[in-house]
């Protein structure tokens, strides 16, 4: 059963987002009937892009189109009010965010994070970080083989309320109004930027969240 969320919140999240200086953009939403609201057969259940439910951009450009500028995000919200919302990361939002995906082993530098802005995703969480100066931070999934993805310049990641796939809502756990972005220690990034092993011998990079 989708959870049911008043489109007036996904407006005032998105708004809430980019006066922090986080660029957002529209993404596509989960429908009662379980599809996608792009409705493309391909991206419903059972179908080849079935993971790209609710989190594929619904603007010409996507990620490109990502902004903080208010009167665009209105006029969005106004055309598509249930849409997810999507999150740039990278230097230009000032951030990077660590997905990690059900119980797993987390490395020292993980486990020892100073408190953080945290969202509850339908099956882990997002460690929101700032985006250390100067650097140059991708994309990566399943660093070490363990299912933790980074995402940073030319990424994003959905951020709450929006509907997940599974019919859960994004929520915050450490909310952005209560807490600062932590600093990555170098270990970490080291650890989420260095080339490793992965299982199946070869790393996969990607932006999508």
């Amino acid at each position: 059963m989708v959870a049911t969320q008043t489109k007036n919140e996904l407006l005032d999240a998105a708004l809430s987002y980019a006066r922090r200086g986080w660029r957002v953009f529209p993404v596509h939403t989960l429908l009662p009937s379980g599809a996608c609201s792009c409705a493309k057969p391909e991206c419903a259940p059972g179908g080849k892009k079935e993971k790209s439910i609710g989190k594929h951009p619904r603007t010409a450009h996507g990620l490109n189109d990502a902004t903080t500028d208010e009167r665009t995000i209105r006029q969005w919200w106004a055309q598509w009010p249930d849409a997810n919302i999507g999150i740039g990361t990278g230097a230009e939002s000032g951030l990077i965010v660590v997905d990690i995906d059900g119980d797993c082993e987390l490395p020292d530098c993980l486990r020892d994070l100073p408190r953080t802005i945290t969202a509850q995703t339908a099956r882990g969480k997002h460690l929101y970080l700032a985006y250390p100066d100067g650097a140059k931070i991708g994309n990566r999934t399943k660093i070490a083989g363990v299912p933790i993805d980074l995402r940073g310049q030319g990424g994003y990641v959905i951020g709450p309320p929006s509907l997940h796939a599974s019919g859960i809502r994004y929520d915050w756990l450490v909310e952005p109004w209560d807490c600062e972005l932590a600093e990555p220690s170098a270990e970490l990034i080291a650890w989420l930027t260095e080339p490793k092993a992965h299982a199946n011998g070869k790393a996969h990079v990607t932006g999508k969240p």
